[in-house]
């Protein structure tokens, strides 16, 4: 009787059965693919065993086109240039985002036997540039906050063309606007406007370390921009 009463509490009420939705695993996201390749190879880069997410967005830096494979689980390129390329990989899930990065060298000659850390490498502890980033990003609405994660790859993406180089010859001011608010306005899409706040006392806190001296060129904005996306990490 117990178990014909528990059917038929499933064939009646089958939403009650439904009502305990499962976990939602955090965002994870795993680069596989080599390091190194002479100039003209074909690198081809995966999303790796362990990867978590319902979105994946790819990047390239310094910008690089790229071909997408088995429906957006690879890319591929081929490069004659001798550039030190960073491939990242977003993923997201619901509010939540992961960000992996690989390098790979192409055609720029063996690895040294022991490199120091490939920058930006680990993420510097707290300062005051990233506490400042995590507060007034806490002040938003959560719904706001949702794209957190896509403006922490975008700062991802301008910390390394200003480490690159490839920019040297720009002023910082040309930087900031030709690139790093053009980027930003592309994460943030129709949440521009709301994240105004923000960018305000972000710009402030440039323009500080601007007087202060600590910014001279586009090479010392990539520093700060790391400290940006360590306060947007710790963003939940």
């Amino acid at each position: 009787m117990k178990y014909l009463l528990s059917v038929l509490m499933l064939v009646i009420f089958p939403s009650m059965a439904a009502a305990q939705p499962a976990p939602t695993a955090k965002p994870k996201a795993v680069i596989e693919g080599p390091t190194e390749g002479a100039a003209g190879d074909l690198a081809i880069f995966t999303i790796g065993e362990g990867s978590r997410g319902k979105t994946y967005l790819w990047l390239v830096v310094p910008k690089k086109p790229f071909l997408r494979g088995d429906g957006g689980t690879s890319i591929g390129f081929a490069s004659r240039d001798p550039v030190t390329y960073t491939i990242i990989l977003v993923a997201v899930e619901g509010d939540a985002g992961d960000i992996a990065q690989h390098v790979y060298h192409n055609g720029v000659g063996p690895t040294p036997p022991n490199p120091p850390p490939t920058p930006p490498g680990p993420f510097p502890p707290p300062n005051a540039l990233s506490d400042l980033v995590y507060a007034e990003t806490m002040k938003l609405p959560a719904g706001v906050r949702s794209v957190a994660p896509l403006l922490t790859a975008a700062y991802v993406r301008t910390a390394a063309m200003a480490r690159s180089g490839s920019h040297d010859k720009w002023t910082v001011g040309q930087f900031m606007e030709s690139v790093v608010r053009v980027e930003n306005r592309k994460a943030l899409g129709d949440q521009a406007a709301a994240w105004g706040s923000w960018d305000a006392a972000v710009r402030r806190a440039f323009e500080r370390l601007w007087d202060d001296g600590e910014i001279k060129k586009v090479g010392d904005l990539a520093g700060p921009f790391d400290s940006v996306v360590a306060g947007l990490r710790r963003v939940r």
